[in-house]
């Protein structure tokens, strides 16, 4: 447990990503939950990376290319991107293991600051209160 919070309490205090790594059944999830509920300060914003790989792009949706990354259609739904904006958020990818290169892009991108939003006339909208993105992957043997 005081690996993971020291990790996470790093990646805040240089805002840079945190990657969490872990046998399955580890406590990964549990103990990032937790850390978040005993700071409160921070708007955690949760997501499951078997759910962001379900959202295919429609079939006209843009190609776009970040620095290095290319990006093809939303990941992330007006909802979702409005409490990224919240100040002091944590973005959390849980089972990031699962996601396939395009959706990996997109969350490359929110480690920038950023997130694809079709409905901007500049598409890659800024979320400067992110102070950090943790992605927890499993590891399929140590």
């Amino acid at each position: 447990m005081n690996r993971i919070y020291d990790a996470l309490d790093m990646a805040c205090l240089t805002c840079q990503p945190a990657m969490i790594r872990g046998l399955t059944g580890s406590g990964k999830t549990a103990i990032v939950r937790q850390w978040l509920e005993e700071h409160p300060q921070y708007n955690g914003v949760w997501f499951d990376a078997a759910d962001l790989v379900a959202r295919t792009p429609s079939i006209d949706a843009k190609r776009r290319k970040k620095t290095d990354l290319t990006l093809i259609g939303q990941k992330f739904t007006a909802d979702e991107i409005e409490l990224m904006r919240k100040p002091d958020t944590i973005i959390v990818v849980d089972n990031y293991h699962l996601l396939d290169n395009e959706t990996k892009s997109h969350v490359l991108l929110l480690c920038d600051r950023f997130v694809v939003d079709e409905s901007e006339e500049y598409p890659f909208v800024e979320l400067p209160d992110v102070i950090t993105v943790c992605a927890i992957a499993t590891d399929c043997c140590e």
